[in-house]
């Protein structure tokens, strides 16, 4: 009984010192080695953003301005060394949640070397504009001039849909689904350090 409750001791002992030994790992990373990281991971791995469009030119697009800026999407992208197009409506749930954290975003790197771009797709324009004006978008906003064919084109099918964009305009990755900052972070340090 003794050896049993010693042995069961030794065990609880070695697994907190190996959570330990885990946390402090992390916590000694500095945030630039964590990031190196993050993008190497980005770099060996598909996951989520074996997209079909990955590959292929964005600046061969058509799209409208609608809103927060007077020059082209392709200029856009051409003026930046990373370009961030997140498609999304209205309606989806995971845009809205999406955002703040997009806004969040092009607030930091205004004026840098990157840029955020949002495309609006399958939406009413009433009901786009009154979204756009509740999340106060300050980024530039465009949609397809053609949106059957610019969605085909594209591969844009689930919403949303982040493209992390090269400066001649290489659709590099692709995310499908909910993005937050560190992601985004991450994905334009990996076009920046890769392209």
């Amino acid at each position: 009984m003794k050896l049993k409750r010693i042995l069961l001791l030794v065990g609880i002992f070695a697994l907190l010192m190996t959570v330990a030994f885990s946390i402090f790992t992390v916590l000694s990373m500095s945030e630039d080695q964590f990031r190196e990281q993050m993008v190497q991971s980005i770099g060996n791995t598909e996951g989520r953003d074996t997209h079909l469009a990955v590959g292929k030119n964005i600046l061969d697009g058509d799209f409208d301005y609608v809103l927060n800026n007077n020059e082209s999407l392709q200029d856009i992208v051409l003026s930046h060394d990373a370009t961030v197009i997140n498609f999304f409506a209205s309606w989806c749930v995971p845009c809205q949640r999406e955002m703040p954290e997009l806004g969040e975003l092009h607030e930091e790197v205004e004026g840098t070397d990157v840029a955020i771009i949002a495309v609006n797709i399958d939406d009413k324009i009433s009901d786009r504009d009154d979204f756009l004006a509740e999340h106060d978008v300050q980024f530039p906003v465009f949609e397809f001039h053609d949106e059957t064919l610019g969605g085909d084109q594209y591969k844009v099918q689930l919403i949303p849909t982040t493209f992390f964009v090269s400066g001649d305009g290489e659709i590099v990755r692709a995310y499908i689904g909910e993005v937050h900052v560190d992601l985004l972070n991450n994905y334009i340090s990996y076009v920046k350090e890769t392209y």
